[in-house]
């Protein structure tokens, strides 16, 4: 099974703490989708990058069944601090689209189910046939007396007859056809006796900050005063009443929340709009993510009838960055099958990064489905050869097993000599398939149009294959004059996926 969304997405996992010790672990998604903005009455490509994080801190010590004698409680958590600092380039306009959870002090959960489909039915009923009926009834009725005499009398009868036939024909012919898809995703966490605090950085207000704290039995964030050079917290009456039985001569130490008890599982969300810079090196977002950790502790003193609050702050903070994040490429949505595929015409204006002396040229079909970018080209999109082999990296991602799919490429040569194709499917080199390119602009019509099967599961066939893989596809095209020693020209009008 594939899980559809995932193919807009990249993860990492990173162990939090300093080196040679750790106290917890970071889950990190980030998904990219492509957006077309129009508002404002203009056209900007971009994309919405969103980012999950997710924090788990475990309990260091496991729940002891029986009775115990608790001395104190340590090393518990009590305060984390994590920052998003997105990070794109200067041409780039980046805005903070929301952020999730905002201050909370109870539980917070978020879903999302998107549904698609369409249905097509057809129904064809024919009756034909006949029917008679006949009926005939008779009835007879008489009644007989003597006036002034109680004697009286009635008679009589009834008589009915029916008769019906009745002949019909039917015939009903129907078709249905349908297709739903449906995603979902969902996150939830408890927040019992702890909040969160969720900021935005004063000088960038795309960066947000959460800070996560223990709110009952001590709440770390108002109460963390400390004498210089200690790490002994001052606390008011009334919270010491809470961690000890007594404030004068405790005996029993009290649990600090249930979640520094057992461990935090904390998840933050948030998502930005960045519009596609114009280089195509600059075309890319990172984030880094910074984090800060505090940890409690309480109990009896080795002093008899006195007890203790420490509060200790990690010197270590961490950060972990995401690395560059391909906006195009995790941005690219999937081929599909039943509909029309993915088709790319190489007009001017269609480019993001037009080709110009052999230099690299990138360009996305308008669905957003096809990928495709290379060298060699003078012009969109024709070679001469002069700056060596032609080459294209042609990308498209494919989510379902079922559909035959076909590269097609619209292509002829402009001079005597003709041109050899070699594809490589998903880095098979040791696989390679040749197309020949013999025709000129317009010879026969078909002739300018090169086929190349991708998957075919019809396993009957001498010619069952399958190239593809689920998820992104790159297939590499390396095009060369037929005979090199002589002058050779190539023109690539259009390239196509179609599945069937």
């Amino acid at each position: 099974m594939i899980i559809p969304d995932d193919i807009y997405r990249q993860t990492k996992v990173t162990k939090l703490g300093p080196d040679g010790g750790t106290y917890g672990e970071v889950h990190l998604t980030y998904e990219v989708r492509q957006v077309t903005d129009v508002r404002d009455l203009t056209w900007v490509r971009a994309y919405r990058v969103t980012c999950s994080q997710r924090v788990i801190i475990p309990a260091d010590h496991p729940v002891e069944f029986g009775p115990t004698n608790v001395t104190g409680y340590t090393d518990y958590p009590v305060l984390i601090a994590s920052t998003y600092t997105p990070k794109a380039w200067p041409d780039s306009h980046l805005r903070l689209l929301d952020y999730s959870p905002r201050t909370i002090n109870s539980s917070v959960s978020t879903s999302r189910n998107d549904s698609q489909g369409d249905s097509h039915s057809t129904s064809r009923q024919h009756t034909s046939g006949s029917s008679t009926s006949e009926t005939n009834s008779y009835s007879v009725n008489a009644s007989f007396g003597f006036f002034g005499d109680d004697l009286t009398g009635s008679v009589g009868g009834d008589y009915s007859h029916s008769t019906t036939n009745e002949r019909s024909r039917s015939s009903s012919h129907g078709s249905e056809q349908g297709t739903t898809r449906e995603t979902g995703a969902s996150e939830s966490m408890s927040v019992k006796d702890w909040a969160t605090y969720a900021t935005l950085s004063h000088d960038d207000v795309t960066v947000p900050t959460w800070v996560w704290a223990q709110e009952y039995p001590w709440d770390v964030i108002q109460f963390r005063d400390c004498p210089t050079n200690t790490n002994q917290v001052r606390l008011p009456q009334f919270v010491i009443d809470r961690l000890f039985d007594s404030s004068s001569s405790p005996l029993v130490v009290l649990p600090p929340s249930q979640l520094s008890l057992f461990g935090v599982d904390f998840t933050m969300k948030a998502a930005w709009l960045v519009d596609l810079s114009p280089d195509r090196d600059k075309q890319t977002i990172e984030v880094a993510h910074d984090f800060e950790y505090a940890k409690g502790s309480h109990g009896l003193s080795p002093t008899p009838g006195t007890g203790y609050v420490a509060y200790d702050v990690q010197s270590d903070p961490k950060t972990i960055t995401s690395g560059a994040l391909d906006l195009t490429r995790l941005g690219l949505d999937p081929v599909k099958g039943s509909a029309s595929g993915a088709v790319t015409g190489f007009a001017p204006s269609k480019f993001i990064l037009g080709p110009t002396g052999g230099a690299s040229f990138k360009i996305i079909s308008d669905e957003n489905t096809l990928h495709v970018s290379g060298t060699g080209f003078d012009v969109p999109m024709s070679s001469g050869f002069d700056h060596g082999a032609v080459q294209l990296a042609i990308e498209f991602k494919v989510i379902d097993a079922d559909y035959d799919y076909t590269l097609y490429f619209k292509h002829w040569k402009s001079s005597a000599n003709g041109c050899q194709l070699e594809l490589v499917f998903n880095s098979d080199r040791q696989n390679p398939v040749y197309r020949h390119v013999d025709s000129a602009e317009g010879e026969g019509g078909d002739d300018n149009l090169t086929s190349v099967n991708l998957r075919n599961k019809d396993y009957t066939s001498v010619d069952y294959h399958d190239y593809l893989v689920m998820g992104m596809n790159r297939i590499d095209v390396r095009i060369t004059p037929d005979d090199p020693g002589k002058p050779a020209a190539y023109v690539l009008r259009a390239l196509a996926i179609g599945g069937s």
